[in-house]
């Protein structure tokens, strides 16, 4: 029980440090070249699909798991399965900003609400 909320705790705090940390001194003192080109992100792509069934399988995989080794109810273990899977999402598309070449993406969180949206749904069936 204590273990879920201090992993969720963790991986919370973990996404909130990443997105306030500033970049170095010497990446904001830099003189600009030239601006990066934003690559096409597309609504219907396979990286859509990919957070989709992940967000999907990480929120029922989690949700029936504490239902069945750590006996919560139904409610509670899809709440967490929840929070787990879209936090994952989040911090994952944090890290992808601070790779070059790589972006945030709102539209890759939308498919891992989606995902984990089903993965609630589906979660609470027998």
């Amino acid at each position: 029980m204590y273990v879920f909320r201090l992993l969720i705790l963790l991986l919370m705090l973990t996404g909130f440090a990443w997105a306030g940390c500033p970049a170095d001194s010497l990446r904001q003192n830099a003189p600009r070249v030239s601006t990066p080109s934003v690559p096409a992100d597309p609504w219907l792509g396979v990286d859509k699909g990919l957070h989709f069934v992940g967000s999907l399988m990480a929120t029922v995989a989690v949700s029936k798991s504490m239902q069945r080794f750590a006996a919560y109810p139904a409610s509670r273990s899809v709440a967490y399965g929840f929070g787990v899977s879209m936090s994952l999402g989040t911090v994952k598309e944090i890290w992808d900003s601070r790779r070059p070449g790589h972006f945030f993406s709102i539209r890759d969180l939308t498919a891992d609400l989606a995902g984990s949206m089903l993965g609630a749904y589906l979660s609470k069936l027998k």
